[in-house]
């Protein structure tokens, strides 16, 4: 392979494939001149990287194994649903590692990781295989699952009692149980609001709306909150004086409603978190 040379010039040809590619987001005049086969993947949003995940899997030869590092965002976002149909048609979904414990291995990276692994096309349906890494070098495995191969969101544990939960639920989602999911309004990597590590300390600085802001394991797959469990600089955040996503009303509610804010950042505990919230609310 030279610089010059394209990775479509030779489907098949390879054993093995290891990617971390490049995470941007596509404008539409690059979208036009993609070749049809990956242009015909773009829908909504569509992000580099997925490209880069159907190339390596073109890549492969029947029995070739690829290994994808790159941001979680692809296993539930709706700009995906396509990337995943046609990965999920091209290649066994083997295995895919939930990167947790990222101090030491992205630095100042907000957004969830995961490393997944492309295998052979079985002749059956096969479970795909999850594993959790919550320490540097550490990892256990926490279930298997049954991936959706039209497209939809692959819903994947992060502990034993999430895949106990997953198969409980049998396909089910938040909405079946009278649920409705709001996409939170704060983007941890690119908002500039203030942020404090007590509402003492939002008082202090003359906050103008100050709200508690939730992470993923402060809302455990028992039901119960454990706010502030650790110390953390960005507990809460200054709202600010105008109506934005959940954040409205007085310094905690809405209507008499208390209200909380959540991360933005795709999570693939995403669905338990918007649960959470409603229902501690």
């Amino acid at each position: 392979m030279t610089p010059c040379a394209t990775p479509t010039a030779w489907p098949g040809q390879f054993d093995a494939v290891i990617c971390n590619p490049p995470y941007r987001k596509l404008p539409a005049w690059e979208v036009a001149n993609l070749p049809k086969h990956l242009r015909e993947l773009c829908f909504f949003q569509p992000n580099l990287y997925a490209m880069f995940m159907v190339l390596s899997a073109r890549l492969l030869n029947a029995r070739g194994l690829a290994g994808l590092l790159t941001p979680m965002s692809f296993l539930s976002g709706r700009s995906f649903l396509k990337v995943r149909e046609r990965l999920a048609g091209m290649r066994h979904i083997q295995r895919v590692d939930l990167v947790e414990a990222k101090g030491g291995i992205f630095l100042g990276v907000e957004q969830d990781t995961a490393i997944t692994v492309l295998g052979p096309k079985p002749a059956r349906p096969k479970r795909t295989k999850v594993f959790s890494g919550f320490a540097p070098g550490r990892w256990r495995r926490v279930g298997s699952v049954a991936l959706d191969t039209t497209g939809g969101p692959w819903i994947l544990p992060r502990t034993p009692d999430d895949a106990k939960l997953i198969a409980a639920a049998d396909g089910r989602t938040i909405n079946d149980y009278g649920y409705v999911s709001i996409t939170g309004d704060v983007m941890s990597y690119r908002d500039l609001r203030r942020r404090f590590p007590t509402l003492e300390a939002a008082r202090r600085a003359r906050a103008i709306h100050p709200v508690p802001m939730l992470r993923a394991p402060e809302i455990h797959s028992d039901g119960r909150l454990r706010f502030q469990f650790q110390p953390r600089p960005d507990c809460f955040i200054d709202a600010g004086g105008r109506p934005n996503g959940l954040v409205r009303g007085g310094p905690w509610c809405c209507n008499g409603s208390p209200r909380l804010s959540r991360p933005g950042a795709s999570s693939a505990r995403q669905s338990r978190e918007d649960c959470s919230a409603n229902t501690t609310g």
